[in-house]
């Protein structure tokens, strides 16, 4: 009996870490603002930043490790000066980006993400789908949350003519990792 037990025990320890959620790389980070009355999309990504994680034996755990330091002069749209006016809105500082908390599992669900810049902190949903190994997470936020509306107002003001007078507060960041399981 006491050798069933252990088998049973063993067995289950080996299952348990045969199905640890891990980040198998760095994820791609990207985001969309908007100009114009018609909101016409401007995408970018983010070049240089920090990413943490741990494995960990459950989807929930393991999203609640994932930790991201972004360094907002890091970006790019494929235009340099738009880049550095872009990076100029978080006054050239770090953005940080977490997972506090999970709503569902494994497949899909809501993340609570907490966004700090500027020293202010925010959370914002962020629905979630795993599909093919692969994470998508994204999440509609408001760069005037965090106390940026001088620096804001100058970026919209210098994009006037480019936006047709139109410079939109609202950005959509995604996030794409590779994990396994």
């Amino acid at each position: 009996m006491k050798k069933i037990i252990s088998s049973v025990v063993v067995a289950s320890l080996f299952a348990t870490g045969a199905f640890a959620f891990n980040a198998k790389m760095d994820p791609e980070l990207s985001f969309t603002g908007y100009k114009t009355e018609k909101k016409t999309a401007v995408g970018g990504t983010f070049k240089k930043f920090e990413f943490k994680s741990e494995k960990k034996d459950s989807f929930v755990d393991f999203a609640k490790t994932i930790d991201i330091k972004i360094e907002s002069a890091g970006l790019t749209t494929k235009n340099p000066l738009r880049d550095k006016r872009i990076a100029s809105i978080f006054k050239n500082e770090a953005i940080m980006a977490k997972i506090v908390d999970v709503k569902g599992d494994e497949n899909k669900g809501e993340f609570a993400l907490e966004i700090t810049a500027n020293g202010v902190t925010k959370t914002y949903n962020a629905p979630y789908e795993v599909k093919d190994g692969k994470l998508s997470a994204s999440a509609v936020i408001d760069v005037l949350d965090f106390s940026l509306n001088e620096t804001f107002n100058k970026f919209a003001q210098e994009c006037k003519a480019l936006h047709s007078g139109k410079t939109w507060s609202e950005a959509k960041v995604d996030m794409s990792l590779v994990i396994e399981k």
